[in-house]
Order: C-alpha cells, then sequence, then structure tokens
C-alpha cells in the first residue's frame, strides 16, 4: 500500500476498483439533479443552448505487495518537494489479527468494538543540504466524512504495514495536531505538522478517532489521492500541484467532488479512417458511461487527410462523432486544407462558431473555457491586435470565472517533430495576463506535459499557465527531439485522451491510454 515517493513521468501499478464505484454513485447524483450550465458565445451573435449535463523517466517496481513511487523536489515549484506515503494501513480492534496494509482505505473509527486507528509513514528525502524546513503540510483526501475530530500522534514502537494488525500495533504517543471533523467527502484536508517535521527522515503519524463517526481516508495504495506530505524550505514557496502518474484503467476514475465539478475529454489529431480513432473514440464512450454529462473538447485536426465532407463522413463520424451533441471542437491545419475548412464547419454546425472565425467561449460549471483558432492567416491573425486578439482580450475582461482554460490546434511549447509555434504567442499572452490555469493543444502527435511558465517559457509555479499536448486522438504517433525546458512528461506511444475534472477552485486530469497498461499521466493543480 505504500509509496516512498512521487515522480511526474513515469507509472507504478494501482488498484482503481474503488474510483469506479465513486464514479458510479457521482454519476448518478448528477443524473439526480447536479446541473452544468453551458452558455457559448462566439463574436456576441452566436446560438446559447443550456443542457442539464476536475528529465530522464525513472522506472518505478511494482510487486505484489507493495506500490514505489519516485518522489523528488517539484521541478515547477523550487523550495517544495510532495512526498507519498512510504506506508500507510490501519488496525481494527475488532478484527485483532487481520492486516489491512493492502486497503485503499484508512479507516478511522472509536465505535466499540468497533475501534480502528490509522498509520502512516514518510520518507523525507530531496531538501539540499544547510536549508531549513519552514513548512509541512499533511495532506489527506477524505473518502468517507464524518463529524468526529481526528488526532494526529507519534508512533511509539516499530510497525509494517505488510504485518502489523490491532494484536502487535505499536503505542499510540503524544498528539502532534488535530483534524477538524473532516468533510465533505471528495476533497484533499490539511494539517500542519511543521512542529515535528523539521528535516530529513523517517517520519510517523497515528491517525486517532475521537468519536464514533466512520472516517476514511484515501490510501498510498489507492493510487490518485493518496496521503501526502508537503514539505518547503524555501519561504513563500506556494503550495505544488500533486502529480503522480499510474497505468491505464479500462474506464475513467477521476472522482467528481462536488457540485461545481465538471468533466472535459478528449485530443486532438483524431480521424483517418485507418489509425485508432476506434480505439480512443471507446475512451470516450467509457467516460460519458461514468459521466454521463461530460463534455468532448477537440484540439484541431478532426478528419484526415483534407478534412473534407467525406472524411468527416465516413472516419469522423462513426468514431468521435457518436458524440458529437457534446462536442466543443477547434479546427486544426488539415481541416483548412479543404477551403475555408468548410467540411469541418458544415459537420460541426454552430458549435464550432462562426465559419469566419472559428473561436467561441462557453461557461463549464465553475470554469470560463474558450475554444481558439490557431490558424491565424486564416481568421486574421492570431496576435493581441488581430480581431482574435481583440475579442479574447474582451471575452477575458468580461468573465468573473476564477478560472479558466483555453484549447487550440497549434502548441506554443513544444518538443516535438513541429517544435514550438510563436504565432500564438498572442494568445498565450492574454491568458496569462489574465491569470489562465490551463492551455491545451494538439498538431504533435503525442503527449506532452510543462510546468506552468509565461509566454517567454520561464518557470512560473505562481502564476504560470500548465500547456498539456494532447496529439494522441488517433491519426498518428511521433518521437520527439531535444527536451524543451520546462517540459515535464513526454510521451509518443500511446494513443489517448485527456480527462479533465473541473472543480470550483481547482483541476485535476489525468491521460487515459487505449492499451491496458499504456503510459498514463496524472495530477492535480490550482486557480490563480
Amino acid at each position: 500500500m505504500g509509496a516512498n515517493t512521487m515522480t511526474d513521468n513515469e507509472s507504478s501499478g494501482r488498484d482503481r476498483k474503488r474510483y469506479l464505484n465513486i464514479a458510479l454513485a457521482a454519476a448518478a447524483a448528477i443524473v439526480a439533479g447536479l446541473a452544468i450550465g453551458w452558455a457559448i458565445s462566439s463574436s456576441g451573435n452566436a446560438p446559447s443552448a443550456t443542457t442539464v449535463p476536475t528529465g530522464s523517466p525513472t522506472t518505478a517496481p511494482v510487486g505484489p505487495t507493495t506500490t514505489t513511487l519516485a518522489t523528488t523536489p517539484s521541478t515547477d515549484i523550487p523550495g517544495q518537494v510532495s512526498i507519498v506515503a512510504a506506508e500507510d494501513t490501519y488496525v481494527d480492534e475488532e478484527t485483532p489479527d487481520e492486516v489491512n496494509g493492502l486497503n485503499d482505505t484508512i479507516e478511522v473509527e472509536d465505535d466499540f468494538p468497533e475501534v480502528t486507528r490509522g498509520l502512516l509513514r514518510f520518507q523525507v528525502t530531496g531538501i539540499p543540504e544547510g536549508e531549513t524546513v519552514r513548512s509541512a503540510v499533511l495532506r489527506l483526501f477524505v473518502v468517507d466524512d464524518g463529524e468526529d475530530i481526528v488526532g494526529v500522534n507519534l508512533v511509539d514502537g516499530q510497525w509494517s504495514q505488510a504485518d502489523t494488525n490491532a494484536s502487535n500495533a505499536p503505542a499510540i504517543g503524544r498528539q502532534v495536531a488535530s483534524i477538524p471533523a473532516p468533510g465533505p467527502e471528495g476533497r484533499y484536508i490539511e494539517v500542519d505538522l511543521g512542529s515535528v517535521v523539521t528535516g530529513p527522515g523517517q517520519h510517523d503519524f497515528y491517525l486517532v478517532p475521537s468519536g464514533g463517526d466512520s472516517i476514511a481516508f484515501a490510501s498510498a495504495e489507492d493510487g490518485f489521492n493518496p496521503p501526502v506530505l508537503v514539505v518547503r524550505w524555501a519561504e513563500g514557496a506556494p503550495p505544488a500541484a500533486t502529480t503522480t502518474t499510474a497505468p491505464t484503467a479500462e474506464t475513467p476514475t477521476l472522482p467528481l467532488l462536488d457540485g461545481d465539478t465538471a468533466i472535459l475529454v478528449g485530443a486532438g489529431d483524431i480521424a483517418d479512417c485507418e489509425g485508432a480513432a476506434p480505439a480512443t473514440a471507446s475512451l470516450l464512450d467509457q467516460t460519458v458511461a461514468e459521466y454521463p454529462q461530460a463534455v468532448v473538447f477537440t484540439a484541431g485536426d478532426n478528419a484526415y487527410g483534407e478534412g473534407t465532407p467525406q472524411e468527416f463522413a465516413e472516419c469522423y463520424d462513426p468514431t468521435w462523432g457518436r458524440h458529437k451533441d457534446r462536442t466543443r471542437p477547434s479546427p486544426g491545419n488539415h481541416d483548412y486544407q479543404t477551403e475555408d475548412a468548410s467540411g469541418y464547419f458544415d459537420y460541426f454546425g454552430s458549435a464550432a462558431g462562426s465559419p469566419q472565425q472559428g473561436y467561441y467561449s462557453y461557461q463549464l460549471g465553475a470554469w470560463h473555457v474558450l475554444a481558439l483558432n490557431s490558424n491565424c492567416s486564416d481568421v486574421g491573425g492570431c496576435d493581441e491586435s488581430s480581431p482574435q486578439g481583440q475579442w479574447l482580450r474582451s471575452e477575458l475582461a468580461a468573465s468573473d470565472a476564477l478560472c479558466t482554460l483555453a484549447y487550440w490546434h497549434h502548441p506554443l511549447f513544444s518538443s516535438g517533430e513541429h517544435g514550438p509555434d510563436d504565432g500564438v504567442d498572442g494568445l498565450f499572452r492574454l491568458l496569462y495576463e489574465d491569470g489562465a490555469e490551463l492551455v491545451l493543444a494538439g498538431h504533435e502527435h503525442s503527449y506532452e506535459r510543462f510546468a506552468p511558465q509565461d509566454p517567454q517559457g520561464a518557470g512560473d509555479p505562481e502564476r504560470g499557465i500548465r500547456q498539456i499536448v494532447v496529439g494522441t486522438g488517433g491519426r498518428s504517433l511521433r518521437d520527439f527531439g531535444p527536451a524543451a525546458p520546462n517540459s515535464e512528461v513526454r510521451n509518443g506511444e500511446s494513443f489517448g485522451v485527456l480527462l479533465l475534472a473541473l472543480h470550483e477552485n481547482g483541476y485535476q486530469w489525468e491521460f487515459l491510454p487505449t492499451e491496458a497498461g499504456g503510459f498514463t499521466d496524472q495530477g492535480t493543480g490550482s486557480c490563480h
């Protein structure tokens, strides 16, 4: 159940059965009445609709009883390291000989004879010699909430998740912190442990119940929202996005955390009648089955090779076209190989915006989402003074959303075959100045995630935009050149889609591959 460290760029085994149950429950809750409002605008005159609908790779060894992730200081948050629990378990006095080290939850309860206590172990590394720890924050993901305070105590004795149970558990040491009644479920809570985590080494903690409410936290075996200790040594270092990687699930696994959460899923570089579009479309099918009101985005080059009406009818429509009614597309250069991208605009209709523009915006949950057109010469440019740039500036100024996401085809930053496209730097700059969180792109037939950065490509953990290139929709896959600055994760071997859970003040991402055991990437971030 443990993992000794956390990395940004390699996969390791995980049991996903609990998140399938959470996803089903969340989907049922939405169907029962949670609503996401759509308001699509394009130059002020598009129709609106309301529909009821978050370096080099290091291989992590995987065994039958433990999971290992590598942890290094965050590359995009200087002065900070996020560490996944090396071991965790819980002991249950009602079943004193039972070992719970492989459970994907940590149970805490004091309702005799059901008395359970959690155990956590963190191996703190990665702090440069001579640096002083300024803060240490324990983050626990609430799976089952309660109304009782949970104490955080030291551990007086030895234990191991492999064999510790209630009959041989170590004694409870002094209390060092307390967690107010955890809740609501489906989100992280935080507790300050800076008084006892003052440097590198092993740090063990008990989670001790104070009442009869059953409370459960996600364990490291869960794989998606494990216990994390965030240690900072640089003064003023902001909280980092928690990032893990894991192998594929046959169904999407990001939970809906609250009623304001929306699901967005998609990719670019999609259908050519001979590629992997049927397989990536199956991922959309699975996503929609788990999240009935999911929205599909496309990051351009929807139908190959020239975006003709016939290619849309014969290649795109039988695959991704199954979700046409929920799709919010953007065009690519191959779509424009048919004059004025008429095959694209005729196929998607008003959902694609005005044929003279191909850019539009909509509200998705708490997020302001902008589908932009990076085929700059076809729409009068992409610089700040262009019609699209002026429209974007106006859209951003009019929005009061805390969180903003944009997607288009050509990436500003890339380690791929095409390389960076400076033609879209004006769009990126306007988004950066407004405090946007995410930019999604395609064009490169690969997956690449960047650390938050400014329009010049300088790392900026506080205000920077995280760009994710996901040109893995089915056409073909390509290799990389030298890694671009701030590139955190790269993969050119797996088709798949990007799944986003958009929360009211943050987001989660997960790359879903088409093949079991294929590459994936996941993590979380906060809105500015």
